[in-house]
C-alpha cells in the first residue's frame, strides 16, 4: 500500500481514510514530532507484504488482524497503537465507491488520536433505558455556564458508531466541518472567513433556558478569547436547543414573549457575528422548534439537511445494534464458539429481506419479524418510532421478563421483545401518547434540521 503524497493524483487509487487511537499511556499532548513518527509508522508497518491482501472493512477495526499477520503490527499494538479502524472510502473521481477494498489497492491518510479523560466503568445490569444519560459533566469555573470537555473524550466514546440514518448524513457532516475549516484558514482576509454554525435535532431539556443577554455575551466572549489565545486549537461550542436563547424576535413581541429572552436572542446574534474573525471555531445547536427561531439566526445557515425518521432497513440496523449490545454485556445469552464475532448471530437486512421466507425461527427472522410489526397498518400512529425509542425497546423488554429462573437466550430475549411491541401497540390503541413518553423522542413524522451556516453570499 502507498502512503499518500501530496503532489500525486488522489485519483489513481481510491483513498482510505483510517483512524489510529493510541493507547492511554501514551503523552497527553501529542507534539507534531510524535504525530509525524507515528503516522511514518503507520505507512511503513500497511506496506508490509504479509498485509497486503487484507480487506478494509469500514468500522471494523483491523489490528487484531494485522498483529496476527505481521510480528511488527504486534509488537507495535502492544507499544503505542490501541485500534487501527478505516471509515471513510474516497472513490476515484467519477467512479461508484467501493464497499471493500485490499491494502495493497488503496492510498492511505491517519487520523491519529488519543482519547481524552477517565474510560467510565462497565455498565451495569439494567442500568437505565437511556444508557445516553451516563455522560458525566465537566463544569469549567472560568465558563460557569458551559461543560467543557477535551476531545475525543472517553465519555462519548462509540456514541458516534451509535448514530444510524438512511442518508450520508455523518460523512457528509465530517467533511463539512473539515472544510469549513479549512476555509476559514487565515486568508488575510476577514471578510472572506466562514463564521461556522451547525443546527440540530435535539430532544434534551436545555439547562441553559432564560439565560439573560449578559450571560450568553459572557459566554460568547470568552469562546473568543479561548479561540484567539490557542489559533491551533479547534474549539467545538455545542448549544442545546438554541430556540431557548434564539427565539424568533417577532414572534416574540406578537405572543408576549419575556423581554429576557428577546435581548438574549440580539446578544446570540451579535456575539457570533463578532466570533466570525476566529476561524478555529465551529458552533453546533439543536433544537426541536425549528419554526420558533429567529429569522436572522436562521439567515445565518447556509446548509439544511432534513433528518427523517428511521426507514425500516435503518429501524433493523438499530434494534439490531441494541440486541449485539446487550450480548457483549451479557445480558442475552448467545453461543459463540463457531463465530468470528457477534455480529454474525443477526444477519444484514440485505440478507434478512432476500431469504424472509425462510427464517421464520432464526433470530434474523424474529428480529424482521419485529420491525413488520412496528410498520404494520395496525401500529400506524400509535408509535412514534425515533432512534431512541427503539433503542430502548430491547432493555425495556428484558427488564419487563427477567426472572430468575428464566434463561435469557437469544431466541428468548427476542420472543420477549416481539411480546413487549405487541402489548405496547394493545395498550395505546391508536390513542395518542403522553407527553411524559416523548418528551425525549421524536413525534411521528417530525423532520430533523440540520443547519450549517456560513456568511451567506448571494
Amino acid at each position: 500500500m502507498e502512503n499518500l503524497d501530496p503532489n500525486q493524483p488522489i485519483s489513481e487509487k481510491p483513498t482510505v481514510i483510517f483512524e489510529a487511537r493510541l493507547r492511554p499511556f501514551i503523552e497527553d499532548e501529542l507534539n507534531s514530532n510524535h504525530l509525524k513518527l507515528a503516522h511514518a509508522q503507520l505507512s511503513n508497518l500497511i506496506q508490509e507484504l504479509e498485509v497486503e491482501n487484507v480487506i478494509c472493512n469500514i468500522d471494523n477495526d483491523m489490528l487484531p488482524l494485522l498483529a496476527q499477520l505481521s510480528d511488527a503490527w504486534k509488537l507495535w499494538a502492544s507499544q503505542e497503537i490501541e485500534s487501527l479502524v478505516p471509515v471513510e472510502i474516497i472513490a476515484i473521481e467519477n467512479q461508484e465507491k467501493p464497499s471493500h477494498l485490499r491494502l495493497r489497492d488503496v492510498l492511505s491518510r491517519f487520523c491519529v488520536y488519543r482519547m481524552h479523560g477517565v474510560p467510565p466503568p462497565p455498565p451495569r445490569l439494567f442500568e437505565g433505558s437511556d444508557s445516553t444519560t451516563s455522560i458525566e459533566a465537566y463544569d469549567d469555573p472560568e465558563i460557569p455556564s458551559a461543560e467543557v470537555f477535551d476531545m475525543p473524550h472517553h465519555d462519548f466514546d462509540g456514541k458516534w458508531e451509535e448514530l444510524i440514518f438512511d442518508q450520508n448524513h455523518k460523512e457528509d457532516l465530517s467533511w463539512m466541518i473539515s472544510n469549513i475549516l479549512t476555509f476559514s484558514a487565515d486568508t488575510g482576509h476577514a471578510k472572506k472567513r466562514m463564521n461556522p454554525m451547525a443546527l440540530f435535532h435535539a430532544t434534551l431539556l436545555s439547562k441553559y433556558f432564560s439565560e439573560s443577554a449578559t450571560q450568553v455575551d459572557d459566554l460568547l466572549n470568552k469562546v473568543k478569547i479561548m479561540c484567539q489565545n490557542n489559533p491551533s486549537r479547534i474549539i467545538i461550542v455545542l448549544i442545546d436547543e438554541v430556540e431557548s436563547i434564539a427565539v424568533s424576535r417577532h414572534s416574540g413581541v406578537m405572543h408576549g414573549e419575556a423581554q429576557d429572552s428577546l435581548r438574549a436572542t440580539n446578544s446570540l446574534l451579535t456575539g457570533l457575528d463578532t466570533v466570525m474573525t476566529c476561524p478555529n471555531v465551529v458552533f453546533m445547536s439543536t433544537s426541536n422548534m425549528i419554526d420558533c427561531l429567529d429569522e436572522a439566526f436562521v439567515d445565518r445557515c447556509a446548509i439544511r439537511i432534513p433528518f427523517q425518521p428511521p426507514s425500516e432497513e435503518s429501524q433493523y440496523k438499530i434494534l439490531k445494534a441494541s440486541v449485539l449490545e446487550l450480548i457483549r454485556r451479557e445480558i442475552i445469552i448467545a453461543d459463540l464458539s463457531n463465530l468470528l464475532d457477534s455480529t454474525q448471530l443477526i444477519q444484514s437486512w440485505q440478507e434478512a429481506t432476500l431469504y424472509t421466507a425462510f427464517q421464520n425461527d432464526s433470530a434474523t427472522g424474529k428480529l424482521l419479524n419485529i420491525i413488520m410489526q412496528l410498520n404494520s397498518p395496525t401500529a400506524k400512529n400509535k408509535l412514534g418510532i425515533s432512534g431512541r425509542f427503539l433503542t430502548q425497546i430491547p432493555e425495556q423488554a428484558l427488564m419487563k421478563c427477567a426472572r430468575p429462573n428464566k434463561s435469557l437466550t437469544l431466541d428468548v430475549a427476542l420472543d420477549c421483545i416481539e411480546k413487549f411491541v405487541q402489548d405496547l401497540l394493545t395498550a395505546r390503541g391508536g390513542q395518542k401518547r403522553k407527553l411524559s413518553e416523548v418528551e425525549a423522542e421524536v413525534q411521528p413524522g417530525a423532520k430533523h434540521y440540520c443547519y450549517c451556516a456560513a456568511e451567506k453570499d448571494e
